[in-house]
């Protein structure tokens, strides 16, 4: 196998991130857009002891699974990998990712994977996108970043957000082509507010959502679950997953602008909120205040010094919810996390791989993994939303 040589290949897998899986003489050859069924031509573009990677040069053969992308710069944007498969599809290979992470970082040899829950709407379902802007021949380039490169592709209009947003987007364009004024920074945010307007609330910083009839305020440029048809669902799952009785105490950690807070302080003891971001705080307290949450304590703090305190402090909650960032948990949380001891750990990721290597380590010690609840929150893109539950193992 040489690079930039031709080869033809069967794809019979795709791996976790999206790209299809071919085998030429034994070694194994990524080739994105592509699905397990499809019979392709393809160019070796790099080559390495272990792996090649390719690109599509011919289909000679389409996969059953496959479907006809509705965006006009699917393959060059990189925002989506998965919009050239059928979305059923999509959640077969999702679910199945989701295991074989497990089984394969995590070393769990039968984890309980739990059939994966579909987004009720695949297209137009984000509320947040940000789009770049560069200056080039002279007028103004808008879009995503391309797959694979740090370059812009240029988009009209994007399939997978509302339709607000999209709506919001090409006024921004055309008052940029009007002004050929370069805006003061190089993104700009646009949410799926109510009426697509932005938030009068302290200078535009903070935007509204609506979440099960409840208001939240969250910072403008800050981390709030995407998919709004889902994120319903994904609340009641994880008010399922805690069992809360009424007289329990809880910690939200990374709680954010104190979305699971909000919904599990009704039927909790005590919560604590412990988020290490100055805005999403701010937004937490007000967004507590607005729904006369009283038992939430709310903690600006790092995770891991917000934990060592209560186990200084000697507080004992019965759940712990924790959603970590991508890159999961640091092993100084793990720590803190088994001192602590609660009962159940209701642990939320948007990586399959970091969150098996935490449960790892948790079930190492003294945890054991119930099941895993994936939820497909971002159709059409490699991204996977997981609940795991695990309880605390009995002497």
């Amino acid at each position: 196998m040489k690079l930039g040589g031709i080869t033809e290949m069967e794809i019979t897998g795709v791996a976790f991130g999206g790209e299809g899986i071919g085998r030429v003489d034994n070694k194994v050859v990524f080739v994105p857009h592509t699905v397990d069924g499809d019979v392709i031509r393809c160019e070796i573009t790099d080559t390495r002891p272990r792996y090649a990677r390719g690109i599509i040069r011919t289909i000679l053969k389409p996969s059953p699974h496959r479907a006809i992308p509705s965006c006009d710069v699917y393959g060059s944007c990189g925002g989506c990998c998965y919009q050239h498969i059928v979305y059923e599809y999509q959640l077969v290979l999702k679910e199945k990712q989701v295991r074989e992470t497990l089984q394969r970082v995590g070393k769990f040899s039968h984890p309980c994977v739990l059939p994966i829950i579909k987004s009720p709407q695949s297209c137009h379902y984000r509320l947040k996108a940000d789009f770049h802007v560069m200056r080039k021949d002279g007028s103004f380039l808008t879009g995503f970043m391309s797959r694979g490169s740090n370059e812009i592709t240029a988009i009209k209009r994007c399939e997978i957000v509302d339709e607000k947003i999209n709506r919001r987007y090409q006024r921004w364009q055309e008052e940029l082509c009007r002004k050929q004024k370069a805006p003061p920074l190089n993104r700009v945010v646009f949410w799926a507010e109510e009426g697509g307007e932005a938030s009068e609330y302290d200078d535009d910083m903070f935007v509204s959502q609506v979440v099960c009839q409840k208001s939240l305020m969250t910072p403008r440029n800050g981390f709030f679950q995407g998919n709004q048809f889902l994120l319903p669902e994904m609340v009641a799952m994880v008010k399922k997953i805690a069992d809360l009785q009424g007289d329990e105490i809880v910690v939200d950690g990374f709680c954010g602008s104190g979305l699971f807070a909000l919904f599990l302080s009704p039927h909790s003891r005590t919560v604590y909120g412990i988020e290490g971001d100055k805005q999403a705080m701010r937004a937490a307290r007000e967004n507590m205040r607005r729904h006369r949450c009283d038992n939430v304590v709310l903690r600006q703090e790092d995770m891991t010094a917000g934990l060592g305190k209560m186990v200084n402090d000697d507080v004992h909650p019965d759940v712990l919810v924790i959603d970590p960032p991508r890159t999961g948990c640091k092993s100084s949380l793990i720590d803190q996390v088994v001192r602590l001891a609660p009962e159940r750990i209701v642990y939320i990721s948007c990586n399959p791989a970091t969150q098996a290597r935490d449960i790892r380590l948790l079930c190492d010690r003294m945890f054991q993994l119930e099941f895993l609840q994936p939820m497909d929150m971002f159709p059409h893109t490699a991204h996977i939303e997981v609940i795991a539950l695990l309880t605390r193992k009995t002497p």
